[in-house]
């Protein structure tokens, strides 16, 4: 099995990035943002972690991983 963790580049990032949608009331957000801090610290468990500062480069390296991971087993 492959464990991929897409990380967002930081907290101050992923509330800016929720707040521009402006679907999150403030509760939400906080909730969000607590269970994002809480999931990070799992990050380092899993076999990969892919920053998701740009979706586009995310979405290839990803594709990549994966690919890598069939070619191999």
């Amino acid at each position: 099995a492959l464990t991929i963790f897409i990380q967002p580049p930081s907290l101050q990032i992923l509330e800016q990035r929720l707040r521009l949608r402006g679907t999150e009331t403030e509760e939400s957000l906080n909730h969000r943002l607590n269970k994002a801090a809480f999931e990070l610290t799992f990050a380092p468990s899993f076999d990969v972690i892919i920053i998701n500062d740009d979706l586009e480069r995310a979405i290839n390296e990803t594709i990549h991983v994966v690919d890598d991971f069939l070619l191999s087993h």
